[in-house]
């Protein structure tokens, strides 16, 4: 039923030179989107297992593939976002200049 929910919850994941902040590990409840904020000085590059939906209007810089979902480089100040239907954990890489940053997404039962 493509069109037949509403993203109610979105959750930032802001990613700095320092690091991933507030936190690497995020939940939500299912029918959420995550936005990944770049707040770095280099280009962003972000590999979840997940899918990216080719249908929801909530999905920003990422493509599928049969390895999951991975977002094109993402500039400074710029932003990718991905919505999530189904409950499990995703986990996720970033990749910041020469460092790396691992994560989780972990989705709930529709609240």
């Amino acid at each position: 039923m493509v069109g037949a929910h509403r993203h109610t919850v979105t959750t930032t994941v802001t990613v700095t030179e320092a690091g991933v902040m507030p936190l690497a590990d995020v939940r939500i409840p299912a029918f959420s989107t995550v936005v990944w904020r770049n707040a770095a000085s280099v280009p962003l590059r972000i590999a979840i297992d997940a899918a990216a939906c080719p249908d929801c209007e909530t999905v920003l810089g990422f493509a599928g593939s049969a390895a999951g979902a991975h977002a094109a480089a993402v500039a400074p100040g710029q932003v990718a976002t991905l919505c999530f239907h189904d409950a499990g954990t995703f986990p996720f890489v970033l990749q910041l200049g020469g460092r790396e940053h691992r994560g989780t997404i972990v989705v709930e039962g529709e609240r």
